[in-house]
């Protein structure tokens, strides 16, 4: 766990169990690589689903509200994951000039991204 100070001097308690780095994300799905069903009587439950995966293959999984919610949510996701690989030049814990990507000069390693 790892604690990150606010600016207004409160403390927040990051779970390392429920995180991961934006540099070692390898997926973004909207179908989950397994089967969820949180109620029997919602049939458009997996329309409401979000997988995020990372290199070690740990996955987490977003229950959105509704369907329109999680389209909001994985695209604002996928901006978010574009904007930082693009700014640190990692993804996926790789440099990005290894798939087929170009490096700025400015770009970190990705032992430093993380």
């Amino acid at each position: 766990d790892e604690d990150f100070h606010r600016m207004d001097g409160k403390s927040v308690n990051l779970s390392k169990r429920d995180s991961m780095s934006l540099t070692d994300i390898t997926l973004l799905s909207q179908d989950p690589n397994t089967a969820v069903r949180l109620s029997r009587d919602d049939a458009t439950e997996h329309l409401r689903l979000l997988s995020v995966k990372d290199v070690s293959g740990k996955s987490l999984i977003f229950i959105a509200d509704s369907d329109i919610e999680a389209e909001l949510l994985f695209c604002g996701l996928k901006l978010l994951l574009e904007c930082e690989t693009a700014r640190l030049g990692v993804r996926g814990g790789v440099p990005i000039n290894e798939i087929g990507g170009k490096l700025r000069k400015d770009s970190l390693t990705p032992v430093a991204a993380r």
